[in-house]
């Protein structure tokens, strides 16, 4: 259950959001309570089957508006660095940061083959890229373990499958939001499996 306090936060989050789209492609959403019901929605219910998942510090991937490193920030406390090659975005997460006092997370301008990752990090990506793509860009780095939010469908089936030359184990975590079937894909890639 959520505090009151992190559901106004929350909401805050939705409504600067919708607002900002208006001059910034932040998201193709044009209603606060929609997005609120569906993305932040999906991000909270993703959250309770990632949470036992995460390593110490969570480096959302391409995390545009902030979905989900800065939700998971929200509801948790847990440390999110939330990395992103668009600035007006970035700029956009790190002015919410500043105005809420969320000191647990921030986002940065860059590109994921940039960024030094840790062992104990866990890279989450939620609307990034193919997990074939993903796994090709880390490369070299070695995370505690990639997570994958996706729909749980035949498009995710075929993307694991693509990846599987890549991959040296993976789960599947099935989860259900306002999205519908969703899951979570935690994945170890051959080269970096840390576990």
């Amino acid at each position: 259950m959520l505090s009151e306090p992190t559901k106004t936060t929350l909401n805050s989050l939705a409504s600067e959001i919708i607002t900002e789209s208006k001059k910034h492609n932040l998201t193709g959403y044009t209603e606060i309570n929609k997005f609120f019901n569906e993305q932040i929605d999906d991000c909270i219910e993703a959250y309770k089957v990632c949470e036992k998942l995460l390593g110490k510090r969570t480096i959302d991937v391409g995390s545009g508006a902030g979905m989900p490193g800065l939700v998971w920030a929200i509801i948790s406390g847990r440390e999110a660095w939330n990395i992103d090659s668009n600035r007006k975005k970035v700029k956009f997460q790190n002015e919410f940061i500043s105005k809420y006092g969320i000191s647990n997370a921030t986002a940065e301008h860059n590109r994921i083959e940039n960024i030094k990752i840790l062992t104990s990090d866990t890279l989450v990506c939620k609307a990034f890229s193919s997990i074939i793509k993903a796994l090709q860009l880390i490369e070299k780095k070695q995370p505690k373990n990639i997570l994958f939010l996706k729909k749980n469908d035949e498009k995710t089936k075929l993307e694991i499958l693509e990846a599987k030359p890549l991959l040296y184990h993976y789960k599947i975590y099935p989860y259900k939001s306002n999205l519908g079937e969703m899951c979570v894909v935690e994945a170890h890639d051959i080269k970096n499996c840390n576990n």
